[in-house]
């Protein structure tokens, strides 16, 4: 949408309050109407309120066809970083952690989806924990990674890594689960607005490391996308589930 408004000379407004999106809830973070402003600065100078008073408004379609290869246009950074800014919040909290965990040191990312990757159709399959534990083997061994930074949502997945390799795994300590439902429906305070602000920290902080392990997912892909493409990437291809 916003590649279509800056090939027609439109100014961009983002309104995710009277388009809700999966991340908003009735009340949120801060009491913000405006869900997009919570994770980014808005795409231009105005408030909605002068927006809908306007006397030249167009809408941008709803029915676009978005895939994951979207994410490999590179003309598409262009138009990200000409608009999105991300808040300031989000990136001085993703600066404290890699200072912390990343400094000096070869780190090894591994986006390793479970919960509904491992069912929803036409998804790309999963690996196991156990090709995901050979193949951080092999890297510490042959490729001398100092540590691994680990983002997943399968709880169960994120309690065995960390008691099989201890310190060398570093995370957020995010909201994980073994419920799938759980990630819709929880009781958690602001827990739609946390999940997006966990997927994007998280997907900026992998975009540091000096390789992916992954298989294609939104989490994954933006994450090399937001590395402007230069990130080593690891891709376990094992296909698409029907």
């Amino acid at each position: 949408n916003l590649e279509i408004a800056d090939k027609n000379n439109y100014i961009p407004i983002v309104d995710m309050k009277n388009f809700p999106t999966m991340y908003n809830q009735k009340k949120n973070i801060g009491n913000i109407k405006n869900v997009w402003t919570v994770f980014f600065s808005q795409t231009a100078k105005y408030d909605l309120e002068s927006v809908y008073k306007s006397k030249n408004v167009y809408f941008s379609p709803n029915n676009l066809n978005f895939r994951l290869e979207t994410f490999k246009k590179k003309k598409l950074k262009k138009i990200f970083d000409k608009y999105i800014k991300i808040n300031d919040k989000i990136l001085k909290d993703i600066s404290i952690f890699t200072k912390k965990n990343f400094k000096n040191k070869k780190i090894l990312g591994i986006h390793f989806r479970g919960t509904d990757q491992k069912i929803a159709p036409n998804h790309s399959i999963p690996p196991t924990i156990f090709e995901i534990k050979n193949i951080i083997d092999q890297k510490i061994k042959y490729q001398n990674f100092d540590k691994i930074f680990l983002l997943t949502e399968q709880l169960k997945y994120y309690k065995e890594l960390k008691r099989t390799y201890g310190n060398l795994i570093c995370a957020y300590d995010f909201f994980r689960s073994d419920d799938v439902n759980d990630f819709s429906s929880n009781s958690r305070k602001n827990h739609r607005n946390k999940l997006g602000l966990e997927n994007l920290i998280e997907a900026i902080t992998l975009s540091k490391c000096k390789e992916i392990v992954y298989c294609e997912t939104n989490i994954s892909l933006f994450a090399i996308f937001y590395s402007n493409f230069k990130i080593k990437k690891c891709h376990l291809n094992k296909g698409i589930k029907s």
